[in-house]
């Protein structure tokens, strides 16, 4: 089966149904006190827990049970507390995008890439790594991080939007 994130909370996908699953993930949510609105994408992290990005709610870490381990937020260091993807690279960092920045979480620190480190103000929409290399790319740039890890490198595009990427030939 599948699970989904919703605003109110985790389904399990079957075949046939979707059936919420108790969590203190859901309670979080359902809090009225504070700004959290909905969740904007979840991803499995090699370790078997759970990140989650919330819109107004930076992101939770959760157990294998999905219960909240913590919460991510500005004052760890994002620059926003509206991340907008999530994804994990094959080191088992955790990557957060938001029009503010892009940052790799190595769920022990956090590691700010923005204009200061070579990349545009904007949203990134994803994050790929080839032949060691990472790559962040919006709709309209793509960028390479230098061999040192510190600085984002663009590199010259056609006029064309990028939809995704992944290995190829």
């Amino acid at each position: 089966g599948w699970l989904a994130v919703t605003s109110k909370g985790f389904l399990a996908i079957s075949r046939e149904s979707a059936e919420p699953i108790a969590s203190t993930f859901n309670e979080l949510l359902q809090k009225s006190s504070n700004n959290i609105t909905r969740p904007t994408d979840a991803v499995r992290l090699p370790d078997g827990r759970m990140a989650v990005s919330l819109y107004g709610g930076d992101i939770a870490l959760l157990d294998a049970n999905l219960a909240v381990e913590r919460l991510i937020s500005t004052s760890d260091g994002l620059l926003a507390s509206n991340i907008d993807r999530l994804t994990v690279d094959s080191d088992g960092g955790l990557w957060a995008m938001s029009k503010s920045g892009t940052h790799r979480i190595s769920l022990s620190t956090t590691v700010l890439f923005d204009e200061r480190a070579g990349l545009l103000p904007g949203l990134y929409r994803f994050i790929s790594i080839h032949d060691g290399m990472i790559y962040a790319g919006s709709y309209d740039s793509l960028f390479r991080l230098d061999a040192d890890g510190k600085r984002f490198s663009a590199i010259p595009l056609p006029q064309q939007s990028i939809g995704g990427m992944d290995s190829g030939p």
